[in-house]
């Protein structure tokens, strides 16, 4: 962990992982969240494939808004006509408090058929060809704002 810390940030080490070539693991994590948009945005984006098979994985330093308005921007390059099947919000939390939420399990997203475009906040009903993802994280973000309040 302390070669990828290195990698990204010479600098981020203390003097005495530096001496040790060390850093241990909840260190590690708690650098690398507050380098990235995690501290700012509460997520951040680890990698990206694009329907042509270009992989980038280095968003390492990708914190602010705009950066990540960007890298989404070109990872969908204007296309609204992307249907997301079978995602999976990931829920995982600790005996700290400490909670995450992570999006996953992108494999089944496919193009729509020529000159079909989605909304993404409609429900799935047979035929419609939504996928209803931003109506259910919009319900999941109510659900959970309720539990908060309770």
């Amino acid at each position: 962990m302390y070669e990828k810390m290195v990698a990204v940030d010479p600098g981020a080490p203390t003097p005495e992982e530096h001496a040790q070539c060390a850093v241990t693991k909840p260190r590690y994590m708690q650098w690398r969240e507050t380098v990235s948009s995690t501290s700012t945005l509460g997520f951040r984006i680890e990698g990206i494939k694009k329907a042509d098979g270009t992989c980038n994985t280095n968003f390492k330093k990708t914190q602010k808004l705009e950066q990540v308005t960007k890298v989404l921007e070109d990872f969908v390059d204007g296309n609204h006509t992307i249907l997301v099947v079978g995602s999976s919000l990931l829920f995982v939390h600790d005996h700290t408090g400490l909670a995450k939420v992570w999006m996953i399990d992108f494999g089944k997203t496919v193009a729509l058929p020529d000159h079909q475009t989605l909304r993404h906040r409609l429900p799935w009903a047979e035929g419609n060809r939504e996928d209803g993802y931003l109506w259910g994280l919009d319900n999941m973000i109510c659900l959970l704002q309720g539990l908060a309040r309770s």
